[in-house]
């Protein structure tokens, strides 16, 4: 709690990333406590930070239905229908494990954030993942932890841990709401990829998506920077309603060669156009060892997600098993995916018997607001019809959402106009 939110210029020990927010706890446990942690007060709590989560043996680690339900509720009707903003840790597990294979942390509902040493290095232990959003400053071997406050009502000067990354990324939105309260729960998403600070610019991990984003598996889309993302906030322009595509169930029922890494790819068409925030494979396959299995999919502009890897884990199937993936942020759904699976140990038959890909994210044509008068070229012309709705107090010149035509719609204009269509 310290970490969001320690009461700041007091001269007392340490302050908080947030240190004029309001903070409360809640038991996690059960899959009812958790349910309930999740719905509790949902019109008045902004941010649930959670430190928490499956153990990091790099096992699959499941959420129930309640649990998932609980969380899509609150996403989708809290703090007045712009969503509670849900950020998790990425998981402590390093490289024996991923955030891909956690419910909670991988969920598109939920951030998920890593941690990021002194030097700017990925910690030792936070785990990669495709589904990483960002990361956040925290401990690591030999290195300096963060300083905050105990359960004691003392100070400590060794807390660490992605339980000390996830804090800090919610303290700095708790300063993003601050800002700008219209912020809906996938606004706080985009707000945070748009101002990652890129860290360890030499890191082989770094590649560019087909949408000009440089994506990493060990910082998502980088470090958590506050200034940045709260001077974003200020004249964000509230991102389109969610669409959504899907392939369908692709029915496959092939036996994959065993301890083999060339494994079986399927090809799919997706037809659907749609600027891509979040990916999700929804896999089944056979097999006693899931754990002898890596997994990618491949987007049509070529980005690759590995979502897993061979490793110790003997649960037994994926049984719609949901992976997801924000690598492919910003670039559109249509054409061909390929869907990849090798089994790469020896001894179990695994059977990949049928996989469903679903995009969700905005309209390509919400890109292109700056475009007042639809004719599909940004030009003076949309600048002037702009000033004329802004000056008659039109309701389309609220460019920013928030109920009120002011200098901030202006400015949020601008920056759509400089940012030009897709």
């Amino acid at each position: 709690a310290g970490v969001v939110g320690a009461v700041g210029d007091n001269g007392i020990g340490v302050t908080g990333a947030a240190y004029n927010a309001g903070l409360g706890v809640m038991a996690f446990g059960s899959a009812s406590q958790n349910a309930t942690a999740f719905s509790h007060r949902n019109d008045l709590i902004s941010i649930k930070n959670n430190s928490w989560g499956p153990p990091d043996n790099g096992r699959l680690g499941f959420w129930t239905n309640v649990e998932a339900n609980a969380i899509r509720n609150a996403v989708n009707n809290g703090r007045g229908g712009r969503g509670v903003v849900f950020v998790w840790a990425g998981g402590n597990g390093g490289i024996g494990d991923r955030v891909d294979y956690d419910n909670y942390a991988s969920s598109r509902y939920t951030i998920a954030v890593g941690a990021i040493n002194d030097l700017d290095r990925r910690a030792s232990y936070s785990e990669r993942g495709s589904s990483l959003l960002v990361g956040a400053h925290s401990n690591d071997n030999g290195r300096r932890s963060i300083w905050t406050t105990d359960r004691t009502g003392n100070y400590t000067n060794n807390f660490g841990g992605t339980s000390a990354s996830s804090p800090l990324a919610a303290g700095v939105v708790a300063l993003m709401l601050e800002a700008n309260p219209q912020l809906g729960w996938r606004d706080v998403q985009h707000v945070l990829v748009e101002s990652a600070r890129k860290v360890h610019p030499a890191s082989p991990q770094w590649e560019v998506n087909g949408a000009g984003y440089d994506i990493n598996y060990d910082f998502g889309f980088g470090a958590v920077d506050a200034t940045a993302a709260v001077t974003l906030a200020e004249t964000w322009t509230i991102v389109g309603e969610e669409v959504s595509a899907t392939t369908g169930a692709v029915q496959v029922g092939v036996t994959l060669p065993d301890n083999n890494a060339a494994g079986h790819s399927v090809t799919v068409a997706m037809g659907d156009r749609v600027r891509i925030e979040h990916v999700e494979l929804v896999l089944n396959a056979t097999t006693a060892h899931v754990g002898d299995l890596r997994v990618r999919i491949t987007s049509p502009e070529g980005t690759e997600s590995l979502l897993a890897v061979p490793r110790s884990d003997s649960t037994s199937n994926y049984s719609n098993f949901v992976f997801t993936s924000v690598r492919h942020w910003g670039e559109l759904s249509e054409g061909d995916w390929t869907v990849h699976i090798a089994d790469e140990r020896p001894s179990n038959i695994a059977t990949w018997n049928s996989f469903e890909l679903r995009v969700h994210g905005t309209d390509p044509a919400e890109a292109c607001r700056a475009d007042i008068n639809g004719d599909g070229v940004l030009d003076a012309d949309d600048f002037f019809a702009f000033l004329g709705l802004f000056g008659s107090g039109d309701a389309a010149a609220d460019f920013n959402g928030d109920g009120v035509i002011d200098a901030d719609d202006f400015f949020a204009f601008l920056a759509a106009f400089a940012a030009g269509c897709a």
